[in-house]
């Protein structure tokens, strides 16, 4: 699986060099944890695609049309899609990215975070995320009033997931507390 990868890393423009990557300068783990320079800025950790909220339809009728092509946890394939999105068992790799321009005319914005930066998400489009490296996340979300109404679509989402769905009951929660708080901006606001 690990020569599987690399090799899509490197048909994909993304290949590392083949160093341990636990081994830094002849050390495994050091102690000192090397801060934030001009030279590291320009290092790689992720590679993100963002999709244009408009195109969700289009990307989920792609995904279920392909299903078959795709591969999930220990390259078993894809057995059930209750949906394309919220299930999260799909990678558009390079090949995917281009069939899905050619068919349905949608591409993402493509880009490589780098360390020390981060990536704002507009509220309902779907993305996919890659690292290159080992990496830590930090995700915080939020609702604003301008977006309340795309929070309400994911929501209704959400609840007609199968009960026992991955994605149903974490998302369902974060959701609704949010537009609780976004509710409370907004009644300040007109006070």
């Amino acid at each position: 699986m690990k020569i599987a990868h690399q090799a899509q890393d490197k048909k994909e423009g993304h290949a590392q060099n083949n160093r341990d990557p636990f081994k830094t300068d002849g050390n495994y783990f050091p102690n000192e944890v090397s801060s934030i320079t001009k030279e590291t800025t320009g290092i790689g950790g992720a590679l993100w695609d963002i999709f244009r909220r408009e195109d969700t339809e289009k990307l989920e009728a792609y995904l279920r049309k392909h299903s078959n092509e795709f591969r999930h946890i220990y390259c078993s394939p894809v057995k059930q899609v209750v949906h394309p999105i919220h299930d999260q068992c799909f990678y558009l790799t390079l090949e995917h990215k281009k069939k899905l321009k050619e068919e349905f005319g949608v591409e993402p914005w493509t880009f490589e975070q780098k360390l020390g930066e981060a990536v704002f998400i507009p509220a309902g489009c779907p993305h996919q995320v890659r690292n290159l490296k080992s990496c830590t996340k930090v995700a915080v979300d939020f609702v604003s009033p301008e977006n309340v109404h795309i929070c309400m679509l994911l929501t209704d989402e959400f609840r007609r997931l199968p009960k026992n769905h991955k994605a149903r009951e974490d998302k369902l929660e974060l959701i609704l507390f949010n537009m609780k708080a976004a509710a409370v901006l907004i009644n300040k606001s007109h006070h």
